[in-house]
């Protein structure tokens, strides 16, 4: 059974995405012959193949022959695209055989299979863990409320500048650090000018552990990656009523779960944690040691490696769409 297995982190990943997924590649290493790469043109040749990326299709593109190879995409976004898989050298409707997507949210499986009606042969649920890391000392003011969804106008933009609106008013010491890109920064410093806000965006310049509190809130509910990392620090979560949430986090016990796009709720969440820093510990706590023992470190490589295994026996074809 081939043991190597390289992992390709692609360019678009986020430095707290790519912080996470090391620590899985890290306990892969124990048992496979691991290769870690940003670059595609150093990849071995003919190794099995793990793709992490947002734009998978782009990532794959890179990768010279890749019908060659077995290759397993850790999916963390949404870009539909007809006829995707002419990127692997098909021109007719079928996927690769070789090729497996890796769905790490209940959206995400979903619109592989219903959207862009991918057989189920090729598109595999798998359950990230919740890694333990050390827990980081926390400030008390201002409040560091983190926001790593990816920010467009027509997803969670206009919902975060809401929240740092209601907060404002309330008077609330609160930072809302967000994962941004390109001009985005300056964008939310003029949408701040505009408003009247004071000072209130930030980037994420620290780890994820540095954050007081994590507001979960992307729109299609890509992945749960950014739950997951910010939970194994020990931060506390307060996230949108998403597809799949609810395996994560029990509502008033290990964090909370607000409607979709609502600002009121969730300043208002933002509001309790200021007024009481031990809420924040005691829910991050409770929430890093729940995931970690419901989606253990160990139990995910093992899943892992038997998708791995089940890929390179070439026990399955491909299916025509």
């Amino acid at each position: 059974m081939e043991n190597r297995l390289d992992c390709l982190v692609w360019t678009d990943c986020l430095p707290w995405e790519k912080q996470y997924f090391s620590s899985l590649v890290e306990a892969l290493s124990t048992r496979r012959d691991m290769l870690l790469v940003e670059d595609p043109l150093k990849l071995r040749p003919k190794a099995p193949l793990w793709i992490i990326a947002r734009d998978w299709r782009k990532a794959l593109a890179s990768v010279s022959s890749p019908t060659s190879r077995e290759i397993f995409v850790s999916v963390l976004g949404v870009v539909p695209s007809a006829g995707w898989w002419t990127l692997i050298g098909r021109s007719s409707k079928r996927p690769a055989a070789n090729l497996t997507l890796l769905a790490h949210s209940p959206f995400l499986a979903r619109f592989f299979t219903e959207m862009e009606k991918l057989p189920s042969s090729h598109v595999v649920a798998l359950d990230l863990p919740g890694l333990l890391l050390p827990p980081q000392a926390k400030r008390r003011q201002p409040l560091r409320v983190g926001c790593l969804s990816p920010l467009t106008p027509d997803a969670n933009l206009g919902f975060l500048v809401g929240v740092a609106h209601y907060v404002a008013r309330l008077g609330l010491p609160v930072e809302f650090r967000v994962a941004t890109q390109g001009p985005l920064q300056g964008h939310l410093k003029k949408m701040e000018s505009d408003l009247g806000l004071p000072p209130s965006f930030y980037p994420l310049e620290d780890t994820v552990g540095s954050l007081d509190l994590l507001l979960l809130s992307p729109v299609k509910a890509e992945s749960f990656v950014a739950l997951l990392h910010a939970a194994s620090f020990g931060v506390p979560v307060v996230a949108a009523d998403l597809p799949g949430v609810e395996s994560y986090i029990q509502d008033g016990r290990t964090g909370f779960i607000v409607p979709v796009n609502e600002v009121k709720p969730a300043g208002e969440m933002i509001r309790s944690f200021c007024a009481s820093p031990e809420l924040g510990h005691s829910l991050g706590m409770k929430l890093r040691v729940s995931l970690a023992k419901r989606f253990a470190l160990d139990r995910w490589v093992k899943n892992f490696e038997t998708i791995l295994d089940r890929g390179l026996t070439h026990e399955r074809s491909a299916q025509a769409i």
